[in-house]
């Protein structure tokens, strides 16, 4: 078969089932672009070829904003260290403990030498292997009261 007449029957075909369809364009149509109407003299089909090219230039368009958008802010900033001319601090409970045991690391002092840490007066001696008094953690009175209904179940 020539092109020719490949190509006439082809669009023929074509027509014949576009008419048919009309209804499944209109469906369609509803359901993704609800509220619009076809303009005048145009198809359900052509409405949605349409209404599907105004939504995918509109995505485009707001595509390339937006990532030209970031390129843009991006470009301006810089991240930077708040204090980068003062020593690391420890925590305060970190050097609390510290002061309280007597440990801690050796300071460095603008003279020549390094001169070892000494705690202040203030500071008691910890001895690991001295016993500790026992505390006594008062009971809350809900708990105690739920532990003596307990006691008194199993007689």
């Amino acid at each position: 078969m020539c092109p020719y007449m490949y190509n006439f029957l082809y669009t023929r075909l074509l027509q014949h089932f576009l008419e048919d369809t009309d209804e499944l364009w209109e469906k369609l149509c509803q359901r993704d672009f609800r509220g619009s109407q076809p303009e005048e003299m145009e198809q359900w089909r052509e409405m949605y070829l349409r209404k599907h090219n105004e939504r995918e230039m509109k995505y485009q368009k707001l595509k390339e904003t937006m990532s030209s958008s970031i390129v843009k802010g991006q470009s301006g900033r810089k991240a930077q260290l708040a204090y980068m001319d003062t020593p690391v601090k420890a925590p305060r409970d970190v050097l609390r403990r510290q002061m309280k045991y007597g440990t801690g690391c050796v300071k460095m002092t603008k003279g020549p030498g390094v001169k070892p840490y000494k705690p202040s007066v203030r500071a008691p001696v910890y001895n690991p292997m001295a016993e500790r008094p026992k505390v006594v953690k008062p009971v809350p009175p809900m708990l105690a009261k739920a532990m003596q209904m307990r006691k008194n179940m199993r007689r």
